[in-house]
């Protein structure tokens, strides 16, 4: 067998491998490939097919962020008997979940650190400059997902935050349904070296929080 023939022979194997793979894959859609004579076209148009395959795979279900629509929720201890509501919005970043396949899933979401608001307008400000946030210096806070697992009825998250140029990671759990993540996890601002000079009397150390995401 002439080298001509071994390249034929090895495209023809290759085709009928990516034609059953392609079958599985893309059922609903009837795809037909066009080989030529000519094995150099041949392994050409294979190795396009794979490309097409394997990005199919990988954007299937990758997932755009609906900023409008979701927020990060907080709650703080304020002089042990009050409590401050407030959000964060402006969420942006990119992902890919696909329940059936968690080892492929990835989160990286930021929210912007300027959009804080309370019900102060006076602490809002308080809250952006170098005193906390120092959102003129770090304007992002940042999720980012190293690892996701099922937990019980729901998902757990497991990843990366950084804040206020930290990062330590943090485990929460979180539910996915009708287009829409929700999580809840606690995080102590002392451990990301925000507000360091309030003490915790008059700011609690702990803050809840609940991440609202929505995808389109």
């Amino acid at each position: 067998m002439n080298a001509v023939e071994y390249i034929r022979k090895d495209v023809n194997r290759e085709r009928i491998l990516l034609e059953r793979v392609a079958k599985r894959l893309i059922q609903p859609i009837e795809f037909k490939l066009s080989f030529d004579s000519n094995p150099v076209h041949m392994k050409k148009s294979v190795f396009l097919f794979a490309l097409f395959i394997v990005f199919s795979i990988t954007t299937a279900f990758a997932q755009n962020i609906n900023t409008a629509a979701s927020s990060v929720k907080f709650e703080i201890g304020n002089m042990w008997v009050n409590t401050v509501e407030g959000t964060f919005t402006g969420m942006t970043g990119t992902i890919q979940f696909d329940p059936a396949n968690l080892s492929a899933a990835h989160f990286n979401v930021c929210i912007d650190a300027a959009s804080v608001k309370t019900d102060s307008q006076e602490r809002d400000d308080h809250l952006r400059t170098a005193d906390f946030f120092d959102v003129a210096k770090y304007p992002k806070i940042c999720l980012v997902s190293k690892k996701i697992e099922r937990q019980g009825e729901g998902f757990r998250f497991i990843g990366d935050l950084t804040m206020h140029g930290v990062t330590r990671e943090v485990a929460f759990n979180f539910s996915y349904a009708g287009n829409k993540f929700i999580g809840h996890l606690e995080v102590k601002r002392l451990d990301y070296n925000i507000g360091t000079d309030s003490g915790t009397f008059a700011i609690s150390d702990e803050a809840e929080l609940e991440i609202i995401c929505v995808v389109k």
